[in-house]
């Protein structure tokens, strides 16, 4: 017999889904929805300063036991740089990133998701895909994961996002606030606390 729930789709309506087996929940993001400006490939660690939002959104989305997977910058950068961006998550915001994975391009996304799925012991039907590369969401959409496409810093226009069926970009607070009602965490109306 086929077990239904009734949590609401990324689309904003209720629906009859099969239930993802048990297993952690988990949200892939963008090193660049942290991390501002794009800094140089160069860069160490220490000298990129966060993007608004970013570590109260990972804070967020690890309080309520989403595991958190950064998909790196593109280009080739040293392993110590990506290692001391993920020990200043730990540092400065007490959130603990399961790993970075390796930028890739659109068509080597699914494998990528698979990998990690497997590697990790997740279930794509339980994920959250975040990028404001809308050619990755709608990808990432095929693989399994839902996805949110996150505004770009600096733009203020909110055109949809058309490989998505409509969906309109988001802000990342307000994207953490979207995935964690879908996924029945808050309810209508309620809304995450000011971070101190």
């Amino acid at each position: 017999m086929e077990v239904f729930d009734q949590r609401i789709d990324q689309f904003g309506k209720r629906s009859r889904r099969r239930r993802p087996a048990p297993g952690p929940a988990v949200v892939f993001l963008a090193e660049e929805a942290l991390v501002t400006p794009h800094p140089p490939l160069d860069a160490e660690a220490e000298t990129q300063p966060w993007r608004a939002g970013a570590l109260a959104a990972l804070h967020a989305f690890q309080a309520h036991g989403y595991r958190l997977l950064i998909q790196a910058l593109p280009g080739e950068r040293p392993a110590r740089i990506q290692q001391g961006l993920l020990q200043r998550l730990g540092h400065e915001a007490d959130v603990e990133v399961e790993g970075m994975l390796p930028h890739v391009e659109v068509e080597d996304l699914p494998a990528l998701l698979r990998q990690a799925a497997a590697s990790q012991g997740l279930d794509l039907r339980r994920a959250w895909f975040l990028s404001w590369d809308e050619a990755l969401g709608a990808v990432a959409r095929r693989s399994g994961c839902r996805s949110v496409r996150l505004l770009e810093p600096g733009r203020h226009a909110r055109r949809r996002w058309p490989l998505l069926r409509g969906h309109v970009p988001m802000r990342l607070m307000e994207a953490v606030v979207y995935v964690l009602r879908c996924d029945g965490h808050l309810a209508a109306g309620q809304s995450l606390p000011d971070p101190a």
